[in-house]
C-alpha cells in the first residue's frame, strides 16, 4: 500500500504575488512596495522558499492580468506549488480566476495558499472558505460597480459628464456645497476652439490644424501625476473633432442629453466640421424639424408638403461637385479624400415639394427654403413701420377709443332703456293674461298671448347679449389694433433673429391658404395687414420715407402726424366695429413684447 505524504513533508516553492487596485500612482501609491516588504519579512521569518515575485497594478474584477496569468502558468507547469499573498482578495475578484485557483488545488498542482494570517490547503473546509472569500470579493466589487454606475447616471441626468473632464475642460468642486461640476480650461479651451475653426473655415486640414496647435501655439495637455504636459496626439485630436460633446451633446449608453457645460462649437459648426472630415452627419432618434412645413400645401392638388436636405461638396482639386453620402469619403473623379481636400466648397440645400400622395401625377416641382424666406421677408417689408409711427398710431387709437367710449355710453343707455321697456311690457302682458276678464280665453286669444310673450322674451335675450358685448367690443378692437401695429413694427426683426418655431409662427400670422405653386409662395394676407400696407403706401407718397430719424421728431412732425391722422380716420371713422373689427378679430394677433423677445401663444 502506497504511503500517503503529509502536507508538512511536501517541499513548497512559493510565488509571491503583489497587486494594487489602480494604475494611478496618486492612489495606493505605496501599496505594492508595502505588500512586498511585509511579505518578504514574513517569508524570512517562516523560512519560506520564494522562487518568483510578481507585481502588477490593475483590477482583479476583469480577466486579463498578465502577471497573474504567468504565475498560474508556472504553477500548472510544476515550477512552483505555493502562493504567498498579502490577502486572498488580491488573487481574484471574478469567478474565472477564482475557479482556476480552486482547480489547481483540486489537481494537487497548488499545494498551499499562504497569507500572513492564514493557510489554505487542499481540503474541503479550506476550499469552501476560499470560495467564500472569492465570492465576497466579487460581491464587494459588484456593489462598488453599482454605486459608481448609479453616481455616473445621476451626474449624466443632471447634465454633467461623469468622470474625467475631456480635453479643454476641467473638473471643479464647489468649495461650499462640495458639488462637482465641469468648467472650461481657460488655458486650453480657446486654443482648441480656434484650431477647430481653422478646419471649419477650410484654411487648414485636420493635420495642419494640429501642427499649428502643437508647434505654433505650444499646446500642452494638463500635467497629471503620471502623464500629461505633452503635445496633443493625432489619435486624441481626431477623437476630439468627431466628439459631439464639444457642441454640447453628451452620448452614453443611458442615452443622449444636452450638457450644462459651455459648448466649444455650435451644432451647425460641428456638422460643417464633420463634412470637412468626410463624415456624414449622425442620425438621431428625433425627427428633423423644418420651418413652415405644416403651414404649406400644394397649390395644384392641395396635398401636403415634404422637405428634403441635400449636402454637396465641390472638390478642391478637380472641381467635381458630388453628393455626400453615408459611405462616400473620397471624390468620385480624382479619388482625393475629403479630409485631405484644401478648402473644399460645401453646399447645403433644403427643398420643399409636394408629397404627391393626393395626386401622384402632380406637376409641381420643388422650391428652396431661401426663396420662401425671401418671399416672407418681402411681405413683412411691405407693412413694416418704424417704431415712432407705431407709438404715434397707438396714441391715436387711444384718442379714438376715448371718442368711442362716449358713443358706447350713449348706446349702452339706449339698450338699457329698451331692456327696461321690454321688461315692463312683459309684466303688463302677464297681468293682462291672468286678469279675471280673461279667465276663459278662446284658442285664438291664447295663441296671441303666447306669440307676444315669445317675441318679448326673444327681444329681451337679444338686448341682454348686446349689453354684455357693448362694453368689451371697443376695448377688444383697440387691443387687437395695437397688437397689429406691434407686429407690423417688429415682425421682420423677429423673423431675422428667430429660430424654427418663431419663423413658422410669424408666417402663420401673415395670412391663410399658404400655397406652393409654380415655385412661388402664395399668401392670402389678413385684412389688418392689408390696411397697414395701404396706409404706409399713402404716407410714403405724401411725406416720403418713414425713417424715424428723418421724419419723426423734426420740423416735419406736424405734417407727418396730420397726414397719418387723415389716413387713419378714413379707416375707422366710417364703421369702426364692422368689417375692420371683424378682420382684426379674425387675425387675433397676440400681444408681443418689444424686440428681441417674441411671445408665442395660441390665438
Amino acid at each position: 500500500m502506497k504511503k500517503q505524504i503529509k502536507h508538512e513533508e511536501v517541499s513548497i516553492k512559493y510565488l509571491m504575488y503583489c497587486r494594487k487596485s489602480t494604475e494611478g500612482e496618486d492612489r495606493q501609491i505605496l501599496s505594492l512596495s508595502s505588500q512586498y516588504r511585509e511579505l518578504t519579512d514574513f517569508a524570512q521569518e517562516k523560512n519560506l522558499k520564494i522562487v518568483g515575485v510578481y507585481k502588477e497594478s490593475g483590477s482583479a474584477y476583469k480577466l486579463g492580468r498578465p502577471q497573474f496569468n504567468e504565475m498560474i502558468s508556472k504553477i500548472s507547469n510544476g515550477e512552483a506549488n505555493g502562493i504567498l499573498v498579502w490577502h486572498k482578495n488580491r488573487l481574484a475578484r471574478n469567478a474565472v480566476d477564482g475557479g482556476m485557483i480552486i482547480h489547481l488545488l483540486d489537481t494537487k498542482k497548488l499545494v498551499e495558499i499562504r497569507t500572513p494570517s492564514s493557510i489554505s490547503i487542499d481540503n474541503a473546509n479550506d476550499k469552501f472558505m476560499l470560495q467564500i472569500d472569492f465570492a465576497m470579493s466579487k460581491k464587494s466589487s459588484d456593489d462598488n460597480s453599482d454605486v459608481v454606475k448609479r453616481g455616473n447616471r445621476e451626474k449624466f441626468e443632471q447634465g454633467w459628464w461623469p468622470g474625467l473632464a475631456k480635453v479643454g475642460y476641467i473638473n471643479m468642486t464647489d468649495p461650499i456645497t462640495k458639488a462637482s461640476y465641469i468648467d472650461i480650461d481657460k488655458d486650453r479651451f480657446t486654443l482648441i476652439q480656434d484650431a477647430m475653426r481653422l478646419i471649419i473655415d477650410g484654411s487648414h486640414t485636420p493635420i495642419q490644424a494640429l501642427n499649428k496647435l502643437n508647434n505654433d501655439w505650444k499646446f500642452r495637455t494638463i500635467q497629471r501625476a503620471k502623464r500629461g504636459n505633452r503635445p496633443l496626439s493625432k489619435s486624441a485630436w481626431y477623437r476630439m473633432i468627431t466628439d459631439e460633446y464639444y457642441y454640447g451633446l453628451m452620448v452614453r449608453s443611458e442615452g443622449e442629453k444636452m450638457g450644462k457645460h459651455k459648448p466649444m462649437l455650435t451644432e451647425k459648426d460641428f456638422n460643417t466640421l464633420q463634412q470637412r472630415l468626410g463624415i456624414p452627419k449622425r442620425t438621431h432618434a428625433t425627427n428633423k424639424s423644418f420651418p413652415y412645413k405644416k403651414l404649406l400645401t400644394c397649390g395644384e392638388c392641395d396635398g401636403s408638403i415634404t422637405c428634403q436636405e441635400k449636402h454637396q461638396i465641390i472638390c478642391s482639386s478637380c472641381k467635381r461637385k458630388f453628393a455626400q453620402t453615408q459611405k462616400r469619403t473620397r471624390c468620385p473623379k480624382c479619388n482625393l479624400k475629403i479630409v485631405d481636400m484644401d478648402n473644399p466648397t460645401l453646399l447645403h440645400y433644403t427643398y420643399y415639394s409636394c408629397t404627391k400622395k393626393v395626386h401622384p401625377n402632380c406637376s409641381q416641382g420643388s422650391i428652396e427654403i431661401d426663396k420662401i424666406e425671401t418671399k416672407i421677408d418681402s411681405v413683412l417689408c411691405d407693412y413694416e413701420i418704424p417704431e415712432s409711427f407705431k407709438d404715434w398710431a397707438i396714441d391715436h387709437l387711444n384718442e379714438v377709443n376715448d371718442q368711442e367710449e362716449e358713443q358706447d355710453t350713449r348706446v349702452f343707455k339706449q339698450l338699457q332703456d329698451r331692456f327696461d321697456q321690454n321688461k315692463q311690457s312683459l309684466r303688463n302682458l302677464i297681468r293682462l293674461r291672468i286678469s279675471r276678464d280673461n279667465t276663459n280665453l278662446d284658442l285664438e286669444r291664447q295663441q296671441m298671448y303666447d306669440d307676444q310673450e315669445k317675441e318679448l322674451l326673444q327681444e329681451q335675450k337679444e338686448i341682454t347679449e348686446q349689453l354684455s358685448t357693448v362694453n368689451e367690443r371697443q376695448k377688444q378692437w383697440i387691443e387687437l389694433s395695437k397688437e397689429t401695429f406691434e407686429f407690423a413694427c417688429y415682425a421682420r426683426y423677429w423673423f431675422d433673429h428667430g429660430g424654427i418655431e418663431k419663423k413658422t409662427y410669424i408666417m402663420s400670422k401673415l395670412g391663410k391658404n399658404l400655397k406652393v405653386m409654380n415655385k412661388e409662395i402664395l399668401i392670402d394676407e389678413h385684412k389688418p395687414f392689408y390696411l397697414v400696407k395701404k396706409a404706409k403706401k399713402e404716407m410714403l407718397e405724401t411725406v416720403g420715407s418713414l425713417e424715424p430719424t428723418e421724419k419723426i421728431g423734426n420740423s416735419n412732425k406736424f405734417e407727418y402726424s396730420k397726414q397719418a391722422s387723415s389716413i387713419m380716420r378714413r379707416w375707422w371713422d366710417s364703421n369702426p366695429r364692422s368689417r375692420e373689427a371683424h378682420a382684426f378679430q379674425a387675425c387675433a394677433i397676440d400681444r408681443y413684447a418689444t424686440p428681441p423677445v417674441l411671445e408665442q401663444k395660441d390665438s
